[in-house]
């Protein structure tokens, strides 16, 4: 376990600036929160911050800042794509997300 907080530590900063920003903006716009591990990428970040290599302020900023981003580009495909998306899903899988319940609630409610 030792070396691999070695190596993680040993990480160049720009790189795990990236990846902390990179990976939580995807995970939260393309729904690949299973796959795409963005808390992972910002505990990494918190360790080689604690090594001393990053100030702790930049990881927060960064993670906060891709996963901002991130919703908003979900939300922007959503917006524009998510109709032809539905409309194309099986049957089955319409039926259990109950679109129609949910459409009506945003018409109700207001978005």
């Amino acid at each position: 376990m030792d070396r691999v907080v070695a190596v993680l530590v040993g990480l160049p900063p720009l790189l795990v600036l990236t990846l902390v920003i990179v990976l939580p903006a995807l995970e939260s716009s393309t729904l690949l929160g299973l796959v795409v591990p963005g808390e992972t990428a910002i505990l990494i970040g918190g360790l080689v911050a604690h090594g001393g290599a990053l100030p702790l302020w930049a990881v927060v900023a960064a993670g906060a800042a891709g996963a901002c981003l991130g919703d908003q580009a979900g939300y922007a495909l959503g917006r524009r794509y998510g109709a032809g998306v539905l409309a194309r899903a099986p049957r089955v899988l319409r039926r259990r997300l109950d679109v129609a319940r949910a459409r009506r609630l945003v018409a109700r409610r207001g978005a």
